[in-house]
């Protein structure tokens, strides 16, 4: 790690930045309770509507992210635990890869983009049209095609 960027703060609980090292790169997210334990999320974490969640998605081409792959993690008061962590979804043939929002807390709106869409132009990536996809409790977290949630009982 020789380089960090974009210091936030979530709340009182946490703090994160982005990180770039040689060849690599993600996030830390520090959570200040209990011992001040670090975790690199690979990207910025989107936490739950009441904050008892958080999710990361990362993929990078070449996997030289700190962390690659699906991850939803937990608070239970002082304790933080990962809930589910995975490998995500599959490298090719999308690329950029992330988390748009939360819907309710057991819910997760997701998109990425088809490489034939953008053909490794990278600047035009930010306006190309994305896939969408969710991932729910009521589908065990997997990533599914489409852009509406499951209606079902939340574990």
């Amino acid at each position: 790690m020789f380089e960090a960027t974009n210091l936030e703060r979530f709340g009182e609980r946490f703090l994160g930045f982005n990180w770039i090292g040689l060849e690599a790169f993600g996030y830390v997210l520090i959570d200040r309770a209990r011992q001040g334990r670090e975790i690199d999320t690979g990207s910025r974490p989107l936490f739950s509507p009441d904050g008892s969640k958080f999710a990361t998605l990362q993929r990078s081409d070449a996997n030289y992210g700190g962390f690659e792959g699906f991850a939803i993690w937990q608070t239970h008061g002082n304790m933080l635990e990962p809930y589910i962590v995975n490998a995500g979804p599959p490298l090719y043939p999308m690329y950029d890869w992330r988390i748009d929002r939360w819907e309710g807390e057991h819910c997760l709106h997701i998109s990425a983009v088809p490489y034939d869409r953008f053909e490794g132009k990278w600047g035009i990536l930010p306006g190309v049209t994305r896939d969408h996809y969710v991932s729910s409790a009521s589908n065990d977290w997997r990533i599914l095609e489409g852009a509406k949630c499951e209606i079902g009982n939340p574990p």
